[in-house]
């Protein structure tokens, strides 16, 4: 299914698959910047997660903080501050800033708050 495209854009998607590109590039996979185009990566997860296949999460997410952190100079925010700040906190990482973000401002509506930091 997947195999003809390699970037979709969000205005083609049907509502189901703008909410799952939502969740993918917002909560699994956070950015710094807006993205109305669905990568490779982003159109496989979204089909895994409509065909229910078990994804290993932790994978996803320690891959992408260490791609981000580690092989990338750009200036990135990372995500999951909200489960992360008690890691960092109990570890004594250094945080240059955190950027309070709630879900009103991820997704419009109104909601919890998360933290994005930048290390």
């Amino acid at each position: 299914m997947l195999e003809d495209y390699t970037r979709v854009d969000k205005r083609a998607m049907r509502p189901l698959h703008k909410l799952l590109f939502d969740v993918v590039h917002k909560i699994i996979l956070p950015r710094k910047h807006k993205r109305t185009e669905a990568n490779y990566l982003n159109l496989t997860l979204m089909e895994l997660l409509i065909s229910q296949v078990q994804i290993n999460l932790l994978q996803l997410i320690l891959s992408h903080i260490h791609r981000i952190s580690v092989h990338d100079d750009k200036d990135h925010g990372l995500g999951y501050g909200f489960w992360l700040g008690e890691v960092f906190e109990f570890f004594q990482v250094p945080v240059k800033e955190w950027q309070v973000q709630s879900t009103k401002d991820v997704f419009g509506g109104s909601g919890s708050c998360c933290y994005t930091c930048y290390l």
